[in-house]
């Protein structure tokens, strides 16, 4: 029973996490499009500090994508062990507690 809570916790994170990302991704493809050209020089401190935020969106982006990875590793690997759990029960002479 706690593997399937579990299985069911980490799959309504990894929901949180790709709801997360979206919304940084809908937040940076404004700031992108007004940043800098390869010609222009920073010379204000609004633009520099924009293009600072964006770079931290984006890092946050990756962050969450990996987190949103890892977690999908585990609920894969929990479902593995359910179904190992469940072959070694059914060998058994026994059914699954469901």
């Amino acid at each position: 029973m706690r593997m399937k809570a579990r299985k069911a916790v980490l799959e309504q994170w990894q929901t949180s996490v790709m709801h997360q990302q979206e919304s940084l991704r809908n937040a940076v493809r404004p700031s992108i499009c007004s940043s800098l050209g390869p010609s222009e020089s920073p010379t204000n401190g609004i633009r520099m500090s924009r293009w600072w935020h964006a770079v931290a969106r984006w890092i946050h982006l990756w962050w969450l994508e990996t987190r949103r990875q890892v977690l999908a590793d585990e609920v894969r690997g929990l479902a593995l062990l359910e179904e190992d759990i469940e072959f070694a029960l059914r060998l058994r002479g026994r059914r699954s507690p469901r």
